[in-house]
């Protein structure tokens, strides 16, 4: 996907790198490649143990508590229910984390990736204004991270619910 895209990219118009700023397109290479080099492993490997662990803790509740079998549907429709408002959220917090990257990338594109930005700043006496605006943008993107993060929390409290409900009903 990866070579795909940047093919496509480098033969794009002049007019698409006129309106795209450098910032969105190094986020979003940046950003493939993080997500498959560190969280795609990981998020496999969380998957793979949560989705086991939960086989094997309902398997052996019903073994030794035989009347768990009712309850294991309804339980099942919660977590599902709390998965899917989740999901809906999720993704849009995700997105909107990735359009406050998108300028902070940009700036730090122009300035220290390029030959002469640092230097600019420098000579123009510019760098408290540089730096209070990269702390604005910076605000703006963290809010948009901390959200997101709320929002795991979220779910993490709603599933630890399920859980303690599940346990009353076990005891």
């Amino acid at each position: 996907i990866h070579d795909r895209v940047l093919e496509r990219v480098l033969r794009g118009t002049m007019s698409y790198f006129s309106v795209t700023p450098p910032g969105r397109l190094l986020n979003s290479f940046s950003e493939d490649v993080a997500t498959v080099d560190d969280k795609l492993n990981m998020a496999v490997l969380t998957f793979l143990g949560i989705f086991f662990g939960v086989v094997l803790t309902v398997t052996i509740t019903i073994a030794v508590l035989p009347f768990f079998v009712p309850f294991v549907f309804p339980l099942l429709y919660l977590y599902s229910y709390a998965q899917e408002w989740y999901v809906v959220y999720s993704r849009e917090l995700f997105r909107l984390d990735a359009i406050g990257r998108s300028p902070l990338n940009s700036r730090f594109a122009e300035t220290v990736a390029q030959a002469s930005g640092l230097e600019t700043i420098r000579s123009m006496k510019q760098g408290r204004r540089f730096v209070s605006e990269v702390e604005a943008r910076l605000d703006l993107q963290q809010r948009a991270y901390y959200a997101q993060q709320v929002s795991d929390r979220w779910l993490g409290v709603r599933i630890d619910c399920v859980g303690a409900l599940i346990f009353a009903v076990s005891v």
